[in-house]
């Protein structure tokens, strides 16, 4: 689903504040679009990703690319290009973690 394609490290594609609901928000979207068959429990794979950001030390970056994701008016859409540079910083924030901690990584991603 290209929902997700901004939350993914480089090596698959690329809160309780507001930047969490940012994320829940875009998620139950997310899961409304046509041809998803397997929908996400939003509040736990939010709170994975926080954890992830939060671990990595990118919560900046994780907050910049859900509030553009969730400022998105059309979460069915492919919106890699409008939150192009938001992705791009928070994956390079997240390679050297994920590089020596892929399994945290890919336990996130799930």
């Amino acid at each position: 689903m290209n929902f997700y394609k901004f939350l993914i490290v480089p090596f698959l594609a690329v809160a309780v504040t507001a930047c969490g609901n940012d994320c829940v928000s875009a998620c139950e979207d997310g899961n409304e679009c046509a041809g998803v068959t397997t929908k996400r429990d939003c509040d736990e794979f939010c709170d994975k990703l926080e954890k992830l950001a939060e671990d990595a030390d990118c919560s900046d970056q994780y907050d910049d690319v859900a509030s553009c994701s969730a400022d998105q008016d059309d979460q069915c859409k492919d919106n890699s290009e409008a939150c192009k540079s938001e992705s791009e910083a928070y994956s390079k924030c997240l390679t050297p973690y994920c590089t020596k901690n892929l399994a945290a990584c890919e336990a996130a991603l799930q």
